[in-house]
């Protein structure tokens, strides 16, 4: 029973890990793209430095 137990403790420790990951992810990419009013920022065009 107890191996059964670590498993679920390491289980529940990567989807933590996952979830994590992804709201990071998510929060940065929001940075990213969008500006203080949440619109969509331009791309900046290829070839050209930001």
């Amino acid at each position: 029973m107890t191996a059964i137990r670590y498993q679920i403790v390491v289980m529940y420790m990567l989807l933590a890990a996952n979830t994590l990951a992804a709201l990071v992810a998510a929060w940065l990419a929001e940075r990213t793209l969008f500006d203080h009013a949440h619109r969509l920022r331009p791309l900046p065009a290829e070839g050209t430095s930001p």
